[in-house]
């Protein structure tokens, strides 16, 4: 079977698409997790303290997934959604996602916890882990007794101290995610003792203390080896480290953290060192710690946000994955490898999940001897009409075409003459990522829909004025992505070479965002695909139930259009 340079008959043909797309979000977040395991061996990390790259203007982290934690907004199915409010109830929806339901009526999702390393032991055995979101919002403490005061009160006998190693530990750790935290013996100087060096401080420091759990304290904050600037009183200007000094101490707030009444929204965050004013903390908000902030935060005041730190066994493998990498101003660098057993990633964005393979996707592993034993890292992105189903309760009022959704919560569209098939994530094969690890080359797994390359077929037409052109940044772009997911698009220019075989006319040129394959595309070898033009397994695709009832042929591979 000889390849058709997209085809121009007005026959309709299966259609599998092919794209570019960001493996960051807008907000610079990782959108890429993994769906399912795959049989094959996975490599080994080693993690690394933090990078101050001031000729490249940022500090680098690496991010490990360890222990979970109430984090984003969460919807539950249509059945479990709440009438009225709850005393931050745990419940489990119908698919397993774990939820708690908050006075406001607003639920939460139990998710990873994202921390930055902010030091590695020397044997590589002990990570020192900042959270990279703050958590939750508490008070430093709020109970007080004829001898504790807001006056007296130290980081030993607060009541956050005894929150965290104990409700936080327990919510958001295993009873052997607990057994990897290790218990770290910290100081618990005052604002004084810290700069000035003296013994005479306003505020008193506090006695050492033994923790699994705890905050930050101003000496971390400031450290220049955990990726911070020693600067008490910094600048939001870009300074001689190439950036913002105050950017470094930054973190957003889990949406969790936002809620309730004491929820705090801009993600300042609580820090253990008194303030040399009785009754006050330091916190950072906005990243700064200044003379102008001497006060700090009253410590009765529920309006700041947990941060916490802990020290993590590294030897514990199978509890902790690999996040990859993260800069000051939060932008994501792709991981290149997981633990030897990771454990479950979260949804950073509910869009795209990674299929078989590593946690973050490469390019096609080709067999220079076996083509058919080529193999592409998979995606799922977006969600379009795929499987045949019989709904659990029946639209039989639903009008042709129209989308309808289930008790469950499971979308799908009415066809009278075909059936019902369900809206869910599409399934795209990796073709080639870029350097840097932001860009993915994808295509479609599977045929996914008929269409006509241009309807008139007694008129000559190329890829720029095709109906298929339209459709596919039209209709099917609307009808398969939402609209955080069209922004990762990127638009592409697309050349059109003229035909190899009759000598037709590719056309113009094309900014498009969806685009059908080339033959030259589906000739590159480093895409995974054959290199001559004889028929193959790499070129061989299946067709989806949705795909069938418009016309594909039901086979166990069908032809498509390029």
């Amino acid at each position: 079977m000889k390849l058709k340079q997209r085809s121009k008959k007005a026959a309709a043909w299966g259609l599998t698409a092919a794209m570019s797309f960001s493996l960051l979000s807008a907000s610079g977040q990782p959108v890429v997790v993994r769906a399912e395991e795959m049989d094959a061996e996975k490599l080994a990390v080693t993690l690394s303290s933090p990078v101050i790259e001031a000729e490249k203007g940022h500090v680098v982290w690496d991010c490990v997934y360890f222990g979970n934690y109430w984090q984003n907004k969460y919807i539950p199915q249509p059945g479990n959604r709440p009438e009225e409010g709850e005393d931050d109830v745990v419940h489990t929806d119908d698919d397993g996602t774990k939820y708690i339901v908050r006075a406001d009526k607003s639920c939460y999702k139990y998710e990873p916890i994202k921390w930055r390393v902010l030091s590695v032991s020397e044997d590589g055995t002990d990570a020192f882990l900042l959270s990279d979101k703050t958590l939750d919002g508490k008070a430093f403490h709020s109970n007080y007794s004829e001898t504790v005061t807001a006056n007296t009160v130290t980081w030993e006998n607060s009541d956050i101290r005894g929150w965290l190693n104990g409700t936080f530990m327990e919510t958001a750790f295993s009873e052997e995610e607990q057994e990897a935290i290790v218990a770290a013996k910290i100081e618990n100087l005052s604002y004084s003792s810290y700069y000035d060096g003296g013994t005479e401080t306003s505020a008193k420091d506090g006695a050492p203390t033994e923790d699994r759990i705890y905050l930050p304290s101003l000496a971390d904050m400031v450290n220049q080896e955990y990726g911070f600037i020693n600067n008490f009183n910094p600048t939001d200007d870009v300074t001689e480290h190439g950036f913002s000094e105050t950017e470094v101490r930054q973190a957003d707030a889990a949406d969790f953290a936002k809620s309730g009444e004491e929820g705090y929204k801009t993600g300042g965050y609580l820090l253990r060192t008194l303030s040399p004013f009785d009754g006050y903390v330091f916190g950072t908000d906005g990243g700064e710690i200044s003379v102008t902030q001497l006060f700090g935060t009253a410590v009765d005041d529920p309006g700041h946000g947990v941060r916490p730190v802990l020290h993590l066994d590294l030897t514990k493998t199978d509890l902790w994955e690999y996040a990859g990498k993260v800069k000051q101003d939060k932008t994501v660098i792709a991981p290149d490898a997981t633990p030897a057993v990771p454990t479950e990633r979260p949804a950073a964005q509910p869009s795209v999940t990674m299929a078989p393979g590593q946690n973050y996707p490469k390019n096609p592993l080709v067999d220079g001897t076996d083509l058919n034993k080529n193999t592409w890292d998979c995606i799922y992105f977006g969600n379009y009409y795929n499987t045949k189903i019989t709904p659990s309760v029946l639209a039989l009022s639903g009008d042709d075409g129209t989308m309808q959704t289930d008790e469950k919560g499971n979308q799908y569209i009415v066809r009278r003459e075909q059936g019902y098939f369900q809206y869910e994530p599409i399934k795209w094969r990796v073709l080639s990522i870029n350097e840097d690890g932001t860009d993915a080359f994808v295509m479609a797994d599977e045929v996914i829909d008929l269409t006509h390359y241009y309807e008139d077929g007694s008129v000559e037409i190329t890829w720029e004025k095709s109906d298929a052109r339209e459709w596919l940044n039209n209709s099917f772009i609307t009808t398969a992505f939402n609209e955080k997911e069209m922004s990762a698009i990127k638009e592409t220019t697309v050349t059109t070479a003229d035909n190899k075989w009759s000598g037709e006319a590719g056309g113009n040129d094309t900014n498009d965002k969806i685009y059908l394959p080339s033959i030259e595309e589906m000739l590159e070898t480093s895409y995974g695909f054959s290199g001559d033009e004889k028929e193959g397994d790499t070129r061989r695709i299946a067709v989806t139930d949705f795909a069938e009832v418009g016309g594909t042929p039901k086979k166990p591979f069908a032809g498509a259009m390029v």
